[in-house]
This record gives C-alpha cells, sequence and structure tokens, in this order.
C-alpha cells in the first residue's frame, strides 16, 4: 500500500534522516516510515515526533531490510491532542490491512512497540 492512499493523508514525504528527522517538530503526531516508492513499511505515532524518529534512526529502523526494501522516507500527520493519537495510527493500520491482508512489514518484526 502507498502512503498516498492513506485517510487522512500524513504530510509531504520527508527523507528519514537525522537532519530532516530533527527539524519536523516536537508536537503529537503519527508517522509513516516508506521506502523510495512510498510504499508503507511502518506505521506509529508518539507524543513527540522528532524524539520518536531520532529513536528509530538510533535504533537502525532505516537499515533494516524488508520485502519492500529500506525505509529511506517519512511521512507525518501532525495532531493537536495526544488522545487522538490511538485512533489515526489504528485507523491507518485497519486501512493497511484492509488492503494488505497483514500488518506494514516493519511492525510485524516489532509490533510490540
Amino acid at each position: 500500500m502507498k502512503v498516498t492512499s492513506l485517510i487522512p493523508s500524513p504530510g509531504p514525504l520527508t527523507p528519514f534522516e537525522y537532519l530532516p528527522v530533527r527539524s519536523v517538530g516536537n508536537g503529537p503526531g503519527c508517522y509513516v516510515l516508506t521506502n523510495a516508492g512510498g510504499d508503507i513499511l511502518y506505521i506509529g505515532q508518539a507524543t513527540c515526533i522528532s524524539s520518536r524518529l531520532l529513536q528509530h534512526l538510533d535504533a537502525g529502523r532505516n537499515r533494516e531490510m524488508t520485502s519492500l526494501g529500506k525505509a529511506s522516507l517519512v511521512s507525518i500527520l501532525t495532531l493537536k491532542e495526544v488522545i487522538q493519537l490511538n485512533a489515526y495510527e489504528r485507523g491507518w493500520i485497519n486501512q493497511y490491512e484492509l488492503t494488505d491482508g497483514c500488518l506494514p512489514p516493519l511492525n510485524k518484526v516489532h509490533d510490540h512497540l
């Protein structure tokens, strides 16, 4: 499934690298890691987007190989209320599961996170 198919749509794709991630903001939101073609590899949420994405980079999430390739881009939906996080993340995961019949590749590996 492509990130452009998600409803509501997250923001534009940004390189999943240290410098761009540091500038995405510290507010709550949901995010999608994709390969260079926009195929979804991971769906997540965070109360502080930039900190969570830096954690992924430090843990090597950008180096993990999946059947669709490596995570090289990130798309973010900034939210105003932390209470909305679970609903938006679950909505995106449900959309992915309905389309592809499974969880995104990196959600499968670390579905306990």
